[in-house]
Formats: structure tokens, sequence, C-alpha cells
């Protein structure tokens, strides 16, 4: 057994003592690192950044690491964590200097998932080089909250022998590995790598990769090696650039069309849905009894709008579940249950839990994401791939509509595969869906409009977004993104809740945006409009075209083309994504950087 180590602890910025509190109050013997001198005194260092809470996890490493250290010669191996950047190393005898340079470090810096530089340690810091050999370096870069998900590795070795040898340790927080002639890449997201290879290995949990140019060897935690799966990634980099736009979520809002069309592009064929991902029989499909949708955030709002797909085409009941919660209320699953996973990166904590848990109680699990070879393809019976490409704005906009569409096609595969719904039906829905890419470069020539409103009401101290049916999905949708990136307090209702409380926070000026799409419900959401405008709101419409009676009680409206009723969120969701992003813009705002969020949760 590794003797305990004095770990020593280091801040860019900030006081470290709160680092060794946590650290000693887990058991850890740590000391403050505060000048050259101090470093002979431990054994390795710690640079914290991000949550501190996950210093709490060094309080096992060692012993996690035990096993894996025998069997890899030459030391000790790193190990980051989403916390910043960790270093053990051999005991540091000569010391550091204050320089600007990393000293004899081979330094590799990459570009990040936002298409540029990330800023180097020169510029970006007052950094301290080492003279002192050292057998393995990861870095999960400490300034990942200024930049954005997806920062890249910097990842290299000094002298000794591990020369050339990166070492990187998947506990949880997604790793993905690659190899080129003369290189070895590291990095917490695909993006990152797309300007170096295609193909990679996403690391699985409790893997470890020893990474040298041109090869990847991957070991479990016991140190056995393992044959990991190389996937091939089909994204085009110019697809992780900004491609001339002012920003990212500007450009993905735009590359709409084409996400929607490649979701669905090979999936429909001689009038049939064909899903080679979901292989049941159509035994297994019969037998199902019940539906439950788990998801977070965005991916959520797309699970409401699958709930109404789901039990109007094959009438099979639907529950939906914060992923979040769903474990923790106990919930009834079996055999006959399908459970469905929405995740945009496949890396969302509290959806993998969900997920996990509903095949633990026997249930049948289908994942609906972006990413190819994320954790949650390895976690499902089936997967379902919406084909956006990257998406780098942290704000979801692509790739909820891509959800959307990728949804609707699996409950009209289920209705079809079951024989409970009209053939000539599912035909009329599938040219609709085959027409939602034109229809959605139609709405986006409302930019203009748009852009007008968020002058007109980006002051607004409070926004009420409402709906009915699927509408209120839309309607959630629409305050999440403005809450996201603009930092404006905004809620999302079901219209009919008004009454119960939330009319009143009507007041003379509040922006109110109402969805007047669904035809069910149009009638009721006219009144629902009527009242808050009685009560001084600033009405914002999304209603059909030509609609004259929406226009008279419409301080600004956006007229959509007609589409089958539950494929309107796929249209009704984009003014309210161009009204987020101009509102930010006009308050000085980072669309693709909201402060206190990440692209990827991948923490509960």
């Amino acid at each position: 057994m590794i003797a305990q180590p004095t770990i020593g602890v280091f801040a860019l910025q900030g006081d470290v003592r709160e680092h060794v509190r946590m650290l000693q109050g887990a058991g850890v013997t740590a000391l403050p690192v505060r000048r050259p001198s101090e470093l002979a005194r431990v054994d390795a260092l710690v640079l914290p950044g991000g949550e501190s809470t996950t210093m709490y996890k060094l309080a096992g490493i060692f012993d996690l690491l035990e096993p894996l250290r025998k069997r890899l010669a030459g030391g000790m191996p790193s190990l980051g964590t989403c916390a910043g950047m960790i270093m053990l190393a051999d005991r540091i005898e000569s010391g550091i200097e204050g320089q600007e340079t990393l000293g004899g470090l081979d330094v590799v810096v990459r570009r990040n998932a936002f298409g540029r530089q990330v800023d180097s340690f020169e510029s970006d810091v007052d950094f301290v080089g080492f003279d002192a050999p050292f057998h393995a370096l990861l870095i999960r870069a400490p300034w990942v909250e200024k930049v954005g998900e997806g920062v890249d590795v910097l990842a290299t070795v000094a002298s000794g022998p591990a020369v050339g040898r990166i070492v990187a340790v998947r506990q949880d927080s997604p790793i993905i590995v690659g190899a080129t002639e003369g290189a070895g890449l590291v990095a917490s997201g695909i993006p990152a790598l797309l300007a170096y290879t295609r193909d990679m290995i996403p690391l699985e949990n409790r893997q470890v990769a020893e990474i040298k140019p041109g090869r990847v060897r991957v070991l479990d935690f016991e140190g056995d090696e393992v044959n990991a799966e190389t996937i091939h990634v089909e994204w085009d980099l110019d697809a992780a650039e900004k491609s001339g736009y002012e920003d990212f979520m500007l450009k993905e809002i735009f590359e709409q069309p084409e996400a929607v069309r490649n979701t669905m592009r090979g999936r429909v064929k001689k009038g049939r849905i064909t899903l080679d991902e979901v292989t049941w029989s159509g035994a297994d499909l019969a037998a199902i009894s019940k539906v439950v949708v788990v998801a977070c955030g965005t991916s959520y709002h797309s699970g409401m709008a699958a709930k109404h797909a789901i039990e109007h085409y094959t009438r099979i009941p639907v529950e939906l579940d914060l992923a979040s919660e769903f474990r923790y209320r106990d919930p009834v699953l079996d055999a006959h249950s399908l459970v469905i996973g929405v995740a945009q990166s496949g890396e969302t904590a509290d959806t993998l839990a969900a997920v996990r848990f509903a095949r633990e109680m026997g249930a049948k699990v289908v994942a609906v994401t972006n990413v190819v070879g994320s954790s949650i393809t390895r976690d499902a019976d089936a997967v379902l791939f919406t084909h956006a490409g990257p998406e780098i704005g942290v704000a979801a906009t692509k790739t909820f509509l891509a959800q959307l569409v990728a949804l609707n096609l699996f409950a009209l595969y289920l209705a079809q595969e079951r024989g409970v719904m009209d053939p000539a039906k599912i035909g009329e829905t599938i040219d609709a869906m085959r027409a939602l890419p034109d229809q959605i470069e139609e709405v986006l020539t409302l930019q203009g409009e748009v852009h007008r409103a968020a002058k007109r009401y980006a002051s607004a101290r409070d926004f009420i977004f409402m709906g009915r049916g699927v509408g209120m999905a839309v309607a959630l949708e629409g305050a999440l993104k403005l809450k996201e990136i603009s930092y404006i307090h905004a809620e999302g209702y079901a219209a009919g809740e008004l009454k119960h409380g939330a009319i009143a926070l009507i007041e003379e000026g509040v922006p109110v945006v109402a969805i007047l799409t669904g035809v069910a419900l149009y009638e009721k959401m006219l009144g629902n409009v009527s009242e808050v405008r009685a009560r001084g709101a600033e009405t914002i419409l999304i209603a059909p075209r030509n609609d004259e009676r929406a226009c008279t009680l419409a301080n600004e409206l956006f007229e959509m083309p007609v589409t089958k009723p539950l494929l309107t969120p796929i249209l009704d969701t984009i003014p309210l994504q161009l009204l987020a992003y101009f509102v930010a813009k006009e308050r000085g705002l980072s669309p693709d950087k909201p402060r206190n969020l990440a692209k990827s949760v991948t923490v509960e």
C-alpha cells in the first residue's frame, strides 16, 4: 500500500485554506504551498478550480490507483477531476522557479471546443515552471468556467522513464482519448479533438488510458488491458467553428434545418419508419404497457412534447420524470415498462443514474442522444441518435429540435409496429415532417422582427411564458432559454393555471409570451391572452399565419407556417431561441458562455 502522501495545495486565484481544510477533513494530509521552497515538503501538488466539493474524491484516490500503479512502470499516474488539475509525481526535490514558461515541459496547447486557442499559461495566469522530472501530468484547465465546456486537456511529461506518456483516468466525468502519428490526445469532449483525428476512444467509467504518440492502451482499475471500442466521428470540423457568425448559438440556430434533415435521413423507407438502432421484435414492442421519459433541462421539455405524441399515436400511458427525482419517488417498473432517457451529451449524471436504475428494475431502455460513444449509449438497450452535429453553445438549440424530431419518429414507429395507427395517417405525419426543414428556414426569416422585439424588452425584469398542450413545453423551453443567457427572471406556465396564482405577477408592462398554435385549445389561449392584456401585460404571440384575432391582441406577433399540431413545437421554439439570443446581446452578454452553466452536467 502506498504511504499516505502529503498533498500541497496551490491556487491560481483565491484562498487555498478552504481547500486545505476540506482535504484534511477527508483524512488527507494537506498543506498550503505559497512559495517554491515549500514544495520540498509535499509529494504531490493540487491546483483546485471549479467546484471544490469534488476535492472530497481525493481521499480515496490512492487506494483506488494502487493496483494500477503496480502494473504501470515508471511511477504513479496522474488523475484529472472536474475540480481542476491534479499532479501526482515523485517527490519534487529541486523546487520551482518563478518564470513565465513551463520550463522543461513540452507543453501541448490544443484548441478548445469554441474553436480558438485556449489562453496560454504565459498570458492567462502568472504560472510557474518545473525543472524537476516527474512522470505524468493531466490538466483539466482550472479556468474551464471562463471558456466553457470542452476545454482541451493540456498534457505532457518532462523526463524519466515515462517520457512521452500520458495516463488518463476516468471516474464519472467523460474523457475522450485518441492518437495520431507523433501525438497522443486527451480531452473531455469530442469537438476538441476534431482538428487532429476522427477516430477516438471514449473511456468507460473506471478505465485508464496510457497514451503515447500514435498508440493508446486501455486498462481497467485492476491493471488488466481491455479491448476498447474506437468510434469514428463523422462531424465536420467546420461545424465546430463559427463560420462567420458572431456567436455559436446564432450559428446553431441557423443550422437547425440541416439538423432536422439529418435526424430524419435514412429513417423513412418506402413509407415506413425504419429505426435500425431499435432491434426489439414486434412481440417485445406489443408487450409494452407503460412508457416513462426521464430527462433534465431542455431534454425534459422535449420529453414533455414526446409524452403528448406517444400517448396520441400509440395510446400507451406515458409518465414524465425529471431524472434527478426519478429514483427517489420509488417508481413502479417491470419488464413491460419502456424507459426513454433523453440526454443531449449522453453524459448527464442524473439521466445516466435514472436509466441504470430502470435497467436494474428490469425495464427496457431507449437512449436519445447526440453523441456517439457517450455513456448513455452503453447503458441503454437501444439508441436513437440525433444527428445534429456538434453543438458548442451552452444553451441547447439545434439538439432540442433534433430531439423533438427523433422522439416523434419513435412515437410513430411504436404505433406502426404495434399496428394501432392507420398507415395513411402515419404517412401524412411523415410528409409533414419532411416539410419541416423548409418551414424552419421560413421561420428563420423572422430574425429581424425578433431582434426588434428584443430591443424593446431587453430591459424587462421579468418575463412570463404560457402555453397549453404541447405549447406548454414550448413555453417552458422559451423561459429556460431566456433565463439561461440573459439572466432575466422568466417563468413558463400552463396557461390554464394562471388564475391559480401566477396572474398575481402580471402588472403594467410585464412581457407575456403566449403560444397560440395549438388548434384544440386555441380559443382558451385567446382568453388567457385577453386576461393578461386587461392587467397591463405586453403580449408577444406565436400564432398561425394570417391570424387576425391574434393580431388584434399582440404587441409583437410572430407568424408560423401550418403543420401538424404535435409538430408545432419544432417551429414555435425558433423565435423564442432568437428572442433569448438577441435579448442577451442587447444586454451585453455572451450567449455562448452563460455564467454558472456547463454544456454537460456530469455531476448530480
